[in-house]
């Protein structure tokens, strides 16, 4: 995939859409103002690279968009993230750079095509490294909070899997990171309710895939545990 985001950024069809994602502000979610709806659509349409430079800023904030306008974003954004698009390597590689996954509705819509990024010859390790943090985050959200993210252990743990060796020492890292917000009160119960059974249910068991850079992490995710260290060493060993 190339990585046209920070081409996009400074350059004046990006910045025109930045400044279009400024104006979609949260009011009638279901209808965009006549005049900000005709200037996306022309840039939704723009031909060539013009086009795909102002269609980058969007895919980064198609999670803002969704819940400020979903019906245009459902109809005109989203068909763009499906892998028979032409513009879909760009759109991925955009959307890496959104620290917002959206909701479950928008997850929902774009569960297939983000699955299929783990299988992909094509993706780069660090789109691969980014997009194993937010199945994590699914799914610890899923497992602490019942956030109803449309996401099975199963479709994880297999994506993991096509992903390769890339991908695992980013989960393993951000169950450390759970574990170590957990206080020393906190650290039993959050093993036991949400890291611990998410470690379970998504790390892959071949040997193949069990690298130096995951071991470390693992480690790192038993030194947290605290309180829970003696079942957190048992899970992982």
């Amino acid at each position: 995939m190339r990585d046209l985001f920070n081409d996009a950024i400074n350059s004046p069809p990006g910045q025109l859409a930045e400044v279009l994602i400024r104006k979609v502000t949260k009011g009638d979610i279901d209808e965009l103002p006549d005049d900000v709806r005709m200037r996306l659509d022309r840039l939704i349409n723009a031909p060539g690279k013009p086009g795909i430079l102002a269609r980058v800023p969007l895919a980064r904030d198609v999670a803002y968009l969704y819940d400020r306008a979903p019906k245009w974003t459902t109809s005109r954004l989203i068909p763009l993230f499906d892998w028979s698009s032409p513009d879909a390597p760009d759109i991925w590689s955009a959307r890496k750079y959104s620290k917002d996954i959206g909701s479950p509705n928008l997850f929902d819509l774009l569960k297939q095509p983000f699955l299929q990024i783990f299988g992909r010859s094509d993706t780069p390790s660090e789109d691969l490294r980014v997009f194993a943090d937010w199945l994590t985050a699914i799914l610890v959200a899923n497992q602490a909070d019942s956030a109803g993210y449309p996401l099975l252990a199963t479709e994880a743990r297999s994506a993991l899997r096509r992903a390769g060796v890339s991908a695992l020492s980013s989960v393993a890292h951000c169950l450390t990171i759970e574990m170590e917000r957990a206080t020393a009160e906190q650290k039993l119960g959050r093993w036991r309710q949400v890291v611990g059974p998410v470690f379970r249910a998504i790390w892959p068991l071949d040997i193949e895939l069990q690298t130096p850079a995951a071991t470390f992490n693992l480690v790192r995710i038993v030194c947290a545990a605290g309180e829970a260290f003696p079942e957190a060493c048992d899970t992982i060993i």
